[in-house]
């Protein structure tokens, strides 16, 4: 699994617009938070956050999640990519299954409040 300096480094050579770079950085964090509470891997969470929407500037709505596993693929274990994949559910028809998974849908809807 990559360092969160590498990871750090692949969110600013995908995403260009500061304001989804904040975005990232506010899901990375309430992800932590999350799986702190609910004892799972703190680091694991983070990441997942962090680089879930590095796409964003380079995928249709419609491969959102799904460009980002292509450049994430060999980085990140088979249950980060999932929730990648899987919090776009809704055009990736990636069931979400996993706490992470839902643990990034909720923390991606609300990041727009801290």
């Amino acid at each position: 699994m990559i360092t969160e300096e590498d990871a750090i480094t692949i969110l600013n050579e995908y995403l260009k617009k500061d304001n989804l770079k904040k975005h990232s950085l506010a899901v990375a964090e309430i992800m932590k938070a999350i799986a702190k509470e609910i004892k799972e891997d703190e680091h694991e969470y983070y990441l997942t956050g962090l680089l879930h929407d590095i796409d964003f500037e380079i995928a249709e709505i419609n491969e959102h999640g799904i460009k980002s596993v292509e450049i994430l693929q060999e980085k990140l274990n088979e249950k980060m990519i999932h929730a990648i994949q899987a919090h776009n559910f809704e055009y990736t028809n990636i069931t979400p299954e996993d706490k992470i998974d839902f643990a990034l849908i909720a923390s991606d809807m609300i990041s727009g409040l801290i």
